[in-house]
């Protein structure tokens, strides 16, 4: 068999695929919807974890001094702190400057005054570790140096964050399990139909002793477009939902100090998509046509 038949082939199935528009547009749009889920899950999954990896604000302990501790003395803890090795810098932000912040923040003018400054002076370390296990010894270890009043390091979110991708990978595993096993059925039932339309033509080429193959070709091929179609389909329903949510989470990661690098299908996952969905789409028309010509009450 050459290439030259193998196109002629395709093209023939594909006329006779639109024979009934209404079945294969039926049938491309289920194929389509039932990727589209577990697609556009996973890439959601992925852009969640590429997040929470860049993630350093909530990595940062803070160190509240003691009110009666000079500039002078916040300075020296700072050169101190700045020898650990779990350390990478460490940043002082002085009550004077704390204060300004805090006005900023509540939008007072300059002609708002406190008669006395309530704020302590403030470190913002920077650890050069992002493990849990230890950032937290670090933690421990910052918050009971002489002169700390507290310490803050808020992890407790992060964790739960990372478990909650955890459980989402699972899901997005039972979506395309669940989803794959819908487009096997969809297929097989497409297929099927087909087949029983040309119930007669299958059967003279049957008497004629048509090897199996060559019955089951053109329904292989027409697994192969309802697998490129519904691809096709679930890519487009992925990438316009994802257009037009792009901006709420742009919005969404910048109130958190972060950035998106933009929701969309890479080359990958688009190639896999399509190789899985067409090689599930040509087995199922395959036992589709075997179960076809020899039924179960033959063996």
């Amino acid at each position: 068999m050459n290439l030259q038949q193998v196109k002629n082939d395709l093209l023939h199935s594909y006329q006779r695929l639109w024979e009934h528009p209404l079945l294969t547009l039926f049938t491309a749009s289920v194929i389509g919807v039932s990727l589209a889920l577990p697609l556009g899950f996973y890439i959601l999954m992925g852009q969640l974890m590429g997040f929470l990896d860049g993630w350093d604000a909530d990595k940062r302990i803070t160190l509240y001094l003691e009110k009666e501790i000079l500039v002078a003395e916040a300075e020296d803890f700072v050169a101190a702190i700045e020898q650990l090795p779990e350390v990478a810098s460490v940043q002082l932000v002085d009550k004077q400057q704390g204060i300004l912040e805090f006005t900023d923040r509540l939008g007072f003018d300059e002609t708002f005054r406190l008669d006395a400054n309530p704020l302590p002076h403030v470190l913002i370390v920077n650890p050069a570790i992002k493990e849990e296990q230890p950032l937290r010894a670090l933690y421990g270890k910052l918050s009971e140096l002489p002169g700390v009043e507290m310490a803050q390091l808020d992890l407790e979110w992060v964790s739960r964050l990372s478990a909650i991708i955890g459980v989402g990978w699972k899901i997005v595993i039972v979506l395309a399990l669940g989803f794959s096993l819908a487009l096997v059925l969809v297929v097989y039932n497409a297929v099927r139909l087909s087949l029983e339309h040309r119930r007669q033509e299958v059967s003279v080429m049957e008497l004629l002793g048509a090897p199996f193959l060559f019955i089951a070709r053109p329904y292989l091929y027409s697994g192969l477009i309802f697998g490129f179609l519904g691809s096709l389909t679930a890519l487009l329903i992925v990438q316009g939902v994802y257009f037009w949510l792009d901006s709420s989470v742009e919005n969404l990661l910048a109130l958190y100090g972060g950035s998106s690098t933009g929701l969309s299908v890479d080359w990958l996952s688009s190639m896999s998509l399509f190789c899985v969905a067409i090689g599930l789409s040509m087995v199922s028309a395959l036992v589709a046509v075997y179960i076809a010509l020899f039924p179960p009450s033959q063996y």
